[in-house]
């Protein structure tokens, strides 16, 4: 006769004990822009109108000025934008100094680079996984938002969240108007759903996209946005070597 089974029972599972900790985060900025928003609203769709009138049939770019210098121009020229350019580059100032700990000292607002584009999404407009480029810090003001789609963010170590394959849907980690995925600890995306008035900075390198409204909310819906990218130039050392020469001839 074969012997029955034997099951173990006095196994006792005993992790270590000790403390979690939580490493290399990635810090970004969510805070207000008190400009008056029905009048940015205002200009915006005005300036996005006569975007459309000029390049009517290409949907892909004619939603937003990025594309079109003399649009941006324009923007720039309107009476509120001296006062939002100058509330981001000093929230741009306090967020390299606080977070990087860079010198700051040298630079007045005209040292920071602010390029600036509007959008408006009010079709079946979308954007898709991208980061900025020669940027260090990139933001979007949201002074219209009557959608339900999310700015979603990824998390900048793709390497190690494929391995960990943390797969957790919608986690509230106690952030209002945000949904995570993965785990508490290991989230691979994020998705913020602002509110008007609203605006956030992120590291340009952090992939992000919008996603397109879905068919049951595009019924009217109009999502107006304000993006930005932000950098400076940091003084150089060590530069007083060979014999000086411009090279402005060089075309």
């Amino acid at each position: 006769m074969r012997p029955s089974k034997i099951i173990q029972q006095d196994l006792t599972y005993q992790p270590a004990q000790g403390e979690m900790l939580d490493l290399f985060p990635t810090r970004m900025f969510r805070g207000y822009c008190p400009l008056n928003r029905e009048i940015v609203v205002k200009d915006v769709k005005n300036i996005i109108d006569g975007v459309k009138e000029k390049d009517p049939d290409n949907l892909s770019n004619n939603y937003t000025t990025y594309f079109y210098q003399d649009a941006r121009e324009e923007m720039e020229r309107l009476p509120w934008f001296t006062d939002f350019a100058n509330q981001m580059k000093d929230t741009y100032i306090a967020f390299i100094k606080q977070n990087y700990d860079m010198r700051v000292d040298h630079l007045s607002r005209h040292d920071i680079h602010f390029f600036c584009w509007a959008n408006l999404y009010n079709e079946e407009n979308e954007h898709q996984t991208h980061n900025h480029l020669r940027s260090l810090i990139s933001g979007t003001y949201y002074p219209l938002i009557t959608d339900k789609e999310a700015i979603k963010f990824f998390t900048p170590n793709v390497g190690f969240d494929f391995g960990t394959r943390a797969m957790g849907e919608g986690i509230d980690l106690g952030i209002r108007n945000t949904r995570f995925h993965g785990t508490e600890g290991t989230q691979s995306s994020v998705e913020f759903f602002p509110e008007d008035g609203e605006f956030l900075l992120w590291p340009s390198s952090m992939q992000h996209c919008v996603g397109r409204a879905k068919p049951e909310d595009r019924d009217g819906y109009e999502r107006i946005s304000i993006s930005f990218n932000l950098d400076h130039n940091d003084p150089l050392e060590d530069t007083i070597s060979g014999t000086d020469m411009r090279y402005n001839f060089i075309k």
